[in-house]
């Protein structure tokens, strides 16, 4: 499953269902019942959704340090929350360590190729987005 966070606090380019449906759509995905996999929008913590369907691991990747830095603070705050729930971080493949979506948005606003750092149908919803 991947959980698809929606937190009204925090000002995001694209709504949750878009972020949903654009996941959807670039991910290996089969929107049959019978795929295993799901696309999920939660509100809330993290745990306590995880709680809500029994999921034991969060997964999480990082691209450099500073993403651990971040992400370890994060498990370790889920953890007081919910110990019997793991969190195991993924190294990104060195070629795509320097992609971000700040960037990503940044060279999409001011016109410029942004499918080096995206697939293309997030490329296409970027210059939707910014036209």
């Amino acid at each position: 499953m991947i959980a698809v966070g929606d937190n009204p606090e925090k000002k995001t380019l694209f709504r949750v269902d878009e972020r949903v449906e654009l996941i959807q759509r670039t991910v290996f995905f089969d929107a049959t019942e019978k795929s295993p996999l799901r696309v999920v929008p939660f509100r809330g913590l993290l745990v306590h959704f995880c709680m809500s369907i029994s999921a034991t691991v969060i997964v999480r990747g990082l691209r450099a340090l500073t993403d651990y830095e971040y992400e370890l603070a994060m498990a370790h705050a889920n953890r007081t929350q919910a110990p019997e729930i793991e969190t195991v971080f993924i190294p990104t493949a060195s070629d795509l360590s320097f992609v971000s979506s700040s960037a990503a948005k940044e060279v999409a606003k001011l016109g410029g190729d942004c499918l080096p750092f995206v697939h293309p149908e997030v490329s296409d919803a970027l210059k939707e987005k910014f036209t």
